[in-house]
């Protein structure tokens, strides 16, 4: 198919990207990053936002072929009034997130994240966009012998949450509370809050921990969800930025105080956080990625070939999106086409026809492997 030899140039320049990188990685860990300041005034120089994001059913997500999501609302609104482009990077390890934001790959976090002691030693918060506290999810059926009505009751069992979490931190804590060992098992990188939520519907797992405002509308959709036993008290919930991007920092929360008190915030929180219906809908959608692991026409061949660079599948295609919207028949004014946007010369290297459209060429190129 003509989708598989666009993705395989694709993958192959991405790789090329990567090696020399870690070529110039070798020579020195810093050679990559800005040698002077890169706080606001460089970043409007430049033109341009990155924001480090969460793909998830309620911060960020490609929904019907568009970006949605809480937090990617409250970016586009900030960028707006900065008068920046904004850009975005999917994160796919929660754990090492800091590290990207430090390491120059991104401006800020936007990721749903906890201000807690440990972060606060690798970045400054921002004044909280929400305030919550953790709770723990489990079925809510009172005869199932699992099922937890005091948080003692936790001694000795599983808790399943995503890798680099605050839900981890919070776990180590309580079992020193209550005096005995909770288990908490960090997941694979890529598994999200909602996904952990959908496997205890589905009992798959007893237990995990969310954060009160992503468990109340994920309850809305998995009914059969209990999350009435809080494991936290109330925490601040904001976007990280580098220590040494003071203006920054100063700028989103002098536009946090004044947005927050406008009607645009109200409609975009109860968009994400208080319309269940709104939520169903996007639950019960082919193309909504929590509910059937759809995000485009073409997840399938991502999919296979995302192994091939050792990359979250969804990246990838969130990457195919910012190039043409899905569309195979996308045109810049460079010249260039298709679904990741290739330079006809350059694709003519490598046996490629930039100009097709997939489903019509898949006859064609059905003897490509």
């Amino acid at each position: 198919m003509l989708i598989i030899k666009q993705l395989l140039y694709f993958i192959l320049l991405l790789t090329l990207t990567a090696c020399k990188f870690a070529g110039n990685n070798n020579d020195s860990a810093t050679e990559n990053e800005p040698t002077d300041v890169y706080d606001l005034a460089e970043i409007k120089e430049h033109g341009e936002l990155r924001a480090l994001v969460d793909y998830s059913t309620t911060s960020y997500f490609l929904y019907r072929g568009r970006p949605m999501g809480f937090e990617y609302e409250l970016l586009s609104k900030f960028c707006e009034d900065q008068d920046l482009e904004l850009k975005i990077i999917p994160i796919t390890d929660l754990s090492s997130v800091m590290d990207s934001l430090n390491n120059y790959t991104g401006d800020l976090i936007a990721a749903n994240l906890t201000k807690t002691k440990r972060r606060l030693e690798h970045a400054a918060f921002t004044d909280p966009l929400i305030l919550t506290k953790q709770v723990l999810v489990q079925r809510n059926d009172k005869n199932e012998e699992s099922f937890i009505t005091r948080l003692s009751e936790l001694e000795g069992k599983e808790v399943f949450v995503p890798k680099g979490s605050s839900f981890y931190e919070r776990l180590v804590s309580l079992s020193d509370e209550i005096g005995g060992d909770i288990y908490a098992k960090e997941t694979a990188q890529n598994i999200t809050v909602e996904e952990l939520i959908a496997k205890v519907a589905n009992a798959e797992i007893d237990y995990t921990i969310a954060d009160e405002h992503v468990a109340k509308i994920n309850k809305a959709y998995f009914r059969n969800i209990h999350i009435k036993n809080a494991v936290s008290l109330e925490q601040q919930l904001g976007w990280a930025v580098r220590k040494s991007s003071p203006e920054l920092l100063s700028a989103i929360n002098l536009w946090l105080k004044k947005f927050k008190k406008t009607t645009t915030y109200r409609v975009i929180y109860l968009k994400y956080y208080g319309n269940t219906k709104l939520y169903q809908s996007r639950m019960n959608s082919d193309f909504f990625t929590s509910k059937s692991g759809t995000i485009s026409p073409y997840d399938e061949v991502i999919k296979q070939y995302a192994n091939t660079i050792n990359w979250d599948w969804r990246l990838l295609t969130s990457l195919i999106y910012q190039e043409s919207g899905f569309d195979p028949n996308s045109s810049s004014w460079a010249g260039a086409q298709g679904l990741m946007q290739l330079i006809p010369e350059t694709a003519s290297e490598y046996g490629l026809d930039s100009t097709g459209n997939p489903r019509d060429n898949d006859r064609s190129w059905s003897g490509i492997p």
